[in-house]
């Protein structure tokens, strides 16, 4: 790691990284090592309908938890919207700036040659991935979850902290709806993987060795068969997927 980098990481892990980052800003050294940043400044704030990017981003980056590698990607997170912007008929949009602040902060970690490349990938991808958590609903199905919970993979514990983060509302009932919602997104994630680590009560094939043993046909006396050793299987009596002959002994 360069002492440069260095430097950069002692500022952005500060308690006053707001004031650090002003400085830097105000000093133009954020426009020399970081051009891309410095188009934050000045974008939105008060008339234009958007919130001040600059403002914002200092303030997610402060919110974050204290470790380098999640505050750089806070510090990138926003920094595609300057270049996503589309205003049409007054409604303001940024389509795709999660991977265009991604695609950015590639460029830039790889023309600054600060970061290594495993730390450039995970970076990057929270930034990419921000949309799967901010974008969560409560009328998602539980496949819509579990789709987002694959797609966050094993850096799905630092996009969570950076999408807590990403909230800057001064608004306290807001602010409220927009945790909770995030909070209920991992709640769910975590409920789902502890019910698919459950193995199946049943085995598979079952169905077919219940026909051929006892002469069923498909229908409601199968589905009852099966039902009745599911339910055996659930209250103990028989134990959780285990080979089929175990079932048709118990028949």
């Amino acid at each position: 790691m360069t002492s440069e980098r260095t430097d950069w990481d002692e500022i952005l892990v500060a308690k006053d990284v707001r004031t650090r980052l002003e400085a830097l800003q105000e000093t133009g050294e954020l426009r020399t090592v970081f051009p891309s940043l410095q188009r934050l400044v000045g974008f939105g704030g008060e008339g234009t309908g958007h919130k001040d990017l600059w403002a914002h981003t200092t303030k997610v980056v402060e919110q974050t938890v204290p470790r380098p590698l999640l505050r750089w990607a806070s510090l990138f997170h926003d920094v595609g919207k300057p270049v996503s912007y589309r205003c049409v008929d007054g409604h303001i949009s940024f389509h795709h700036h999660e991977a265009e602040s991604a695609k950015i902060f590639r460029a830039v970690a790889k023309k600054s040659r600060l970061f290594q490349k495993a730390e450039i990938d995970e970076i990057s991808f929270v930034i990419h991935n921000l949309g799967h958590v901010e974008s969560y609903e409560p009328s998602w199905t539980d496949s819509a979850v579990r789709r987002a919970a694959g797609a966050l993979g094993p850096h799905m514990d630092s996009v969570f902290a950076v999408a807590r983060a990403d909230c800057t509302t001064a608004r306290p009932e807001k602010r409220r709806k927009q945790l909770l919602r995030t909070k209920e997104l991992r709640d769910r994630i975590e409920s789902l993987r502890a019910l698919d680590a459950i193995p199946p009560a049943l085995p598979k094939g079952l169905g077919q060795a219940l026909m051929a043993s006892l002469g069923l046909s498909p229908g409601p006396e199968l589905g009852n068969v099966v039902k009745e050793l599911r339910g055996r299987v659930e209250a103990g009596e028989l134990p959780r997927n285990a080979e089929i002959s175990v079932y048709l002994k118990a028949l």
